[in-house]
């Protein structure tokens, strides 16, 4: 009777004590595919980097946009808050290969014609970056590989 209760005691400690391994992360850990499918469906979050976009717009769109990325009247939509920057190949389209004819701004129409600003890949990404998160917009980003498609 007493090897029992000794024998059923040491099963009961080693149950217990795989059990709080299990929990507390140690032991073998193995991954299953629901792991990796969220591991490469989900994407780390990038710092970016805003200067190198931030030179570029004050060389190339400040002048009609303005610092303060409000625009200029009736002629230059604002770039701050602005509804059109959520559609972000449209917004790499009109950077690269300019805008004629009317859009649409945040409920306001602007027929004034944009010409293309001549950029490298590098350069165009660089500054949609910046614009996509600058004056509170908060638009997330875009790639090299976004640029490329657009042109």
């Amino acid at each position: 009777m007493k090897k029992l209760n000794l024998l059923s005691l040491m099963l009961a400690f080693l149950f217990v004590a795989t059990l709080s391994l299990v929990s507390c992360g140690g032991g073998e850990t193995k991954t299953n595919e629901t792991d990796t499918e969220k591991t490469e469906t989900e994407k780390p979050e990038v710092k970016l980097d805003l200067t190198a976009g931030k030179t570029i717009y004050e060389g190339k769109c400040q002048a009609c946009h303005q610092a303060n990325g409000q625009g200029l009247g009736d002629n230059f939509p604002p770039l701050a808050k602005s509804d059109f920057l959520k559609d972000k190949t449209a917004t790499i389209k009109s950077i690269i290969n300019g805008i004629s004819g009317e859009i649409e701004v945040n409920g306001k129409k602007y027929s004034m014609p944009m010409a293309a600003v001549v950029l490298t890949d590098q350069e165009a990404m660089d500054v949609v970056n910046y614009i996509l998160n600058s004056w509170e917009n908060k638009y997330g980003s875009v790639t090299l590989e976004d640029i490329k498609a657009a042109r």
